[in-house]
């Protein structure tokens, strides 16, 4: 009889919400895409945390788009967001180092 492993998948905390961080070109890349993050997090806060992820300098900029269109105000929250443009129950958004859209 063989046995098979079964990876635990990890419960959503209804807090937080999925977000999946897309690089585009020229940019530091994460093993890890996505994440649980606080649905009461702003832009702002996000940057910061995600700033750390990638062990940037704080002289350089970190642009974040949703929908490869718009880049959201640093006040703007995660949930907000979230609600407007998830698929799949993922936010998916893509990060870069200078203006890429918009």
């Amino acid at each position: 009889m063989s046995t098979q492993k079964q990876r635990k998948k990890k419960v959503q905390d209804p807090n937080n919400v999925i977000v999946k961080f897309i690089p585009t070109a020229g940019v530091p890349l994460t093993k890890i895409t996505k994440f649980q993050i606080k649905k009461e997090w702003t832009i702002g806060q996000l940057s910061t945390w995600w700033r750390s992820k990638l062990k940037l300098d704080e002289n350089q900029s970190l642009l974040f788009y949703i929908q490869q269109s718009f880049s959201p105000s640093l006040d703007e929250t995660v949930e907000n967001l979230y609600n407007c443009f998830q698929a799949g129950n993922i936010l998916s958004i893509s990060y870069a180092l200078s203006v890429t859209w918009g």
